[in-house]
């Protein structure tokens, strides 16, 4: 907001292939789903945890799957979870002993 750091949104986003098509496409899936969820946290919607609104979580992940899905070419990743997420306000972070601060 204004060009200030809020905070911090940290989150482990995971994905649901079948066996036979992630031992064959294994890398190019874990960087394309990758890719994904970073495109989908910061690109389109930017994602305003700090102002705590509520998320559509189902559509997130549905975008994700999409985006996974059609940058690979192929229908193969079948589900996305959110296996964790949450938001550290920026005077909040600690680094060592000290807090950080972003100005």
């Amino acid at each position: 907001l204004n060009g200030q750091i809020e905070g911090y949104a940290i989150g482990k986003f995971v994905y649901g292939v079948p066996a036979d098509k992630l031992k064959k496409h294994q890398e190019r899936i874990a960087v394309q789903f990758a890719d994904s969820v970073f495109r989908e946290m910061y690109n389109e919607e930017p994602l305003r945890v700090a102002r705590k609104d509520r998320q559509d979580l189902d559509m997130i992940v549905a975008k994700i799957k999409r985006r996974s899905n059609k940058v690979i070419g192929k229908d193969v990743v079948k589900e996305v979870l959110i296996d964790f997420f949450n938001y550290v306000p920026s005077d909040q972070v600690r680094c060592g002993n000290r807090a950080y601060t972003s100005k």
